[in-house]
């Protein structure tokens, strides 16, 4: 049967939207930008809309979804960019044609049982493992986003496989305003909605309580399910932007392409090929969800064991701060523990802003070094290792070293609306998990290198011994009444170093390249290091001889500021960015010339 198709691809042709590592990373890395920054703008009123109990609850319903989410988006869509960028070097278009109907099946099958699966597992969830029964309709009302999720993936693998990242990236910036504007709305006004019914009636849902602070916590739990809304109503509208431009703009396979292309394979060969790669690649990613969800669990029912072992003891680590938090020793333990939860909450939003950052160098680098290492390419594939690596260890290690210092003034400047204590006892856990957040990007990305070269069950072992590590020591620490939730960033710090070394040793053992370890990976670091050095510095000198004069949050942005410069004078120093290196992001010559000048690059 014959289609349109082919005329609307003649329009765009494959090899004049290709784009080249650094060109594909760009184009993500603004979408990245865009809806990180919408997402800061998401999380601050959010989180003052459902306060430290609704986050705790949003939390904690996340950690499910987010495990069967990864189904999803995780290593089925890097199957079809790595088996699309194999068929492009053979010339098999028909191929990469037949590809995207089987997948289309293929991920509706997966996302309906992945849907009914979150759906049959939230009052299990709920009720038994976190013993939080708020947390069902969350699930509930997030369940049928996996679908779209699934539906998704197939276009953002095709386009991915095919170097073109401007659907991916636009999707990504529509699906993070959409869930911005559609969650906030349905969270604050589901809240303010139940709130008036209880001032009315003294009821919520038909509901009678003896007091508001009774009701308060449903009134929350209603109003994170709200939140969820925006989640599932904003990955839809992202997978119909694909259909539209995949509709509008052709699929990038030109007319002569097909016509030279040979017989396509079955359909059974295409969906065994997709399993070959997709599941040990879906495993590494389910590995590290189902890292996070028993790691929640355990940090959940050993904060409620040390309550019970020393509650006086937990009081006192938080030295007093708990009290201005509203939360009493007469507070059930489960809720106690909740509340504590939520506060390490807080800073995921930055713990997960190195690695998010880094990523589109790593989804652009996965069909490069992919099709290098296939054409035996060794000085491409070794070009393409080391340039993502440096690049994931420059954007990195000021983010989350800096992080690290400054993480209470931090949280204090973007949280300034919220209760000061549960920023106090938040600020000083993402200074520990901040640390962790470089490790992360940094074994994220030779994850994928991994995964380019056909070595997909090494991940899986690693995020197995990693998350072993990270959950005895989180439940040892977490169960010791005086260290509590202080313990749980710990364990993530050990857990995240141990896979980032062992995987590096991995891409080395399999691929013999020549990894520059130390131009690549120890010099960034080290400008990292001491460009969070100079933050704190600069911070604590601020506060200390010109306290009246200056307040604490212009104080925190001039010591950011103060450490981005030292950062760019440390890489300069340390001549960690080449000239060829800086020309192949930045095409104006005139600014290449001048910092060759002032040495900023070699």
């Amino acid at each position: 049967m014959k289609s349109s198709t082919p005329d609307k691809a003649a329009k765009t042709d494959s090899t004049n939207l290709r784009q080249s590592l650094v060109g594909g990373a760009m184009v993500l890395t603004v979408a990245m930008i865009v809806t990180k920054v919408v997402g800061i703008v998401y999380a601050i009123p959010l989180k003052a809309v459902l306060d430290k109990s609704g986050v705790g609850i949003y939390a904690q319903a996340h950690g499910l979804y987010e495990i069967i989410y990864s189904l999803a988006l995780a290593g089925f869509p890097t199957a079809i960019s790595k088996i699309i960028v194999d068929f492009q070097r053979q010339g098999r278009y028909s191929d990469i044609k037949r590809l995207v109907k089987v997948t289309n099946f293929f991920f509706l099958a997966l996302g309906l049982i992945g849907s009914l699966t979150l759906a049959l597992l939230a009052g299990f969830y709920s009720e038994k493992i976190m013993d939080n029964p708020n947390i069902t309709l969350s699930i509930l009302v997030v369940a049928p986003s996996i679908i779209f999720s699934c539906l998704m993936s197939t276009h953002r693998g095709y386009h991915q496989g095919m170097r073109n990242m401007i659907p991916t990236a636009i999707s990504q910036v529509i699906e993070s305003i959409a869930k911005c504007i559609i969650g906030l709305s349905a969270s604050y006004l589901t809240k303010a909605y139940f709130t008036d019914e209880y001032i009315r009636y003294s009821t919520v849902l038909g509901r009678s309580y003896n007091s508001f602070a009774e009701a308060y916590t449903d009134i929350l739990s209603l109003s994170a399910a709200g939140a969820m809304v925006g989640v599932t109503l904003s990955i839809l509208i992202g997978w119909l932007y694909l259909i539209i431009y995949r509709r509008t703009k052709g699929d990038n396979v030109s007319p002569d392409q097909l016509s030279m292309s040979p017989e396509a394979y079955t359909d059974r060969y295409l969906f065994r090929q997709i399993l070959t790669i997709g599941l040990p690649i879906t495993f590494a990613v389910i590995a590290t969800q189902i890292t996070s969800f028993i790691g929640n669990a355990i940090i959940q029912n050993r904060l409620i064991t040390s309550l019970e072992k020393d509650i006086s003891a937990v009081f006192a680590s938080h030295s007093g701060w708990l009290e201005f938090m509203d939360i009493s020793k007469k507070d059930a333990y489960g809720k106690i523990a909740t509340d504590l939860f939520g506060c390490y909450s807080f800073g995921d939003a930055f713990f997960f802003l190195a690695p998010a950052l880094c990523e589109p160098f790593r989804m652009s680098a996965l069909p490069h070094v992919a099709e290098s290492w296939l054409q035996k390419n060794r000085q491409q594939t070794e070009m393409h290792i080391n340039l993502t690596l440096k690049f994931t260890s420059l954007i990195s290690s000021p983010i989350g070293f800096g992080l690290a210092s400054l993480a209470t003034p931090i949280m204090h400047m973007v949280y300034a609306k919220r209760n000061t204590a549960e920023v106090a006892v938040g600020g000083p856990l993402l200074s520990v998990l901040a640390t962790a957040s470089v490790f992360l990007a940094i074994y994220a990305t030779s994850n994928t290198i991994l995964n380019a070269i056909g070595r997909h069950d090494i991940p899986v072992k690693l995020l197995l011994l990693g998350g072993l590590l990270n959950l005895v020591i989180t439940y040892i620490l977490v169960g010791i009444p005086s260290i509590n939730i202080k313990g749980a960033p710990v364990g993530n710090v050990f857990g995240y170093i141990l896979i980032a070394v062992l995987s590096l040793i991995f891409v080395y053992r399999n691929t013999h390249i020549d990894i520059d370890i130390f131009g690549s990976l120890i010099k960034p670091l080290i400008a990292g290091f001491v460009c969070a050095l100079a933050s704190y510095g600069t911070y604590t000198l601020i506060l200390s001889c010109f306290y009246h004069l200056i307040r604490q949050r212009i104080a925190t942005v001039i010591a950011i500021a103060v450490g981005a410069v030292i950062y760019i004078i440390a890489i300069g120093l340390m001549k960690v960015i080449s000239k060829q290196e800086l020309e192949s992001i930045v095409k104006k010559p005139g600014l290449v010339r001048i910092l060759s000048k002032l040495r900023i690059v070699r």
